[in-house]
């Protein structure tokens, strides 16, 4: 599928996208074609592979319908009326690097931490946990999804709650910025904006 046809709404859409590198590839991969169904091989410059996981043993199981299907769910990340969706987390992050942002966590519209003070906040999907989240908590999780606290300056638990969890990320101390994945598309937060995050449908 030409690279220049992106975007080109004459152009049918693939049936299924092959990215070939790594977690990163994937993540652009289905921002360029949400939806549809992807088979990640990872570069075997980068990450080695096992005998059964070779390029030609995977591609000819696809050719012939033996792959299994695995569903990711995505997280949507809003402020006002602006949208981010994401597979692996969504991050509110301090946008001046010399300054930490103050910050406010609702989980179910209860009070979890009245004011944090630290780089950022981020909750990851249960494929996110072994990206960022991970390098945060020194963790993984297996259902759920998580809230992990970067650099604050007090104690404060990591948390893996239920799926259906809606969090309210309010800034005191800003600008923040509404991130999600590697995703170069960026949404500033100003002081007293509020973030939603949830599981997105």
């Amino acid at each position: 599928f030409p690279i220049e046809l992106l975007g080109d709404e004459s152009v049918e859409p693939p049936e299924r996208v092959i990215s070939s590198g790594g977690d990163g590839t994937l993540l652009w991969a289905e921002r360029d074609y949400p939806g549809v169904p992807k088979l990640p091989l990872r570069d075997f410059r980068t990450a080695p592979q096992c005998s059964s996981h070779t390029y030609g043993k995977v591609l000819d199981a696809l050719v012939r319908g033996e792959l299994e299907k695995t569903l990711l769910p995505k997280l949507e990340g809003t402020y006002q009326d602006k949208k981010l969706l994401a597979v692996n987390d969504i991050f509110v992050h301090n946008k001046e690097r010399t300054s930490a942002l103050r910050y406010q966590v609702l989980i179910d519209n209860e009070l979890y931490a009245n004011e944090i003070v630290g780089d950022s906040v981020g909750v990851a999907t249960v494929h996110g946990s072994t990206a960022y989240y991970r390098s945060i908590t020194q963790s993984i999780f297996r259902v759920g999804i998580g809230l992990a606290f970067s650099n604050s300056t007090e104690e404060i638990n990591h948390l893996v709650l239920d799926e259906k969890s809606h969090i309210a990320i309010r800034v005191f101390r800003g600008p923040a910025l509404l991130m999600a994945d590697n995703s170069p598309e960026m949404i500033e937060v100003p002081e007293h904006g509020e973030v939603k995050i949830q599981l997105a449908e």
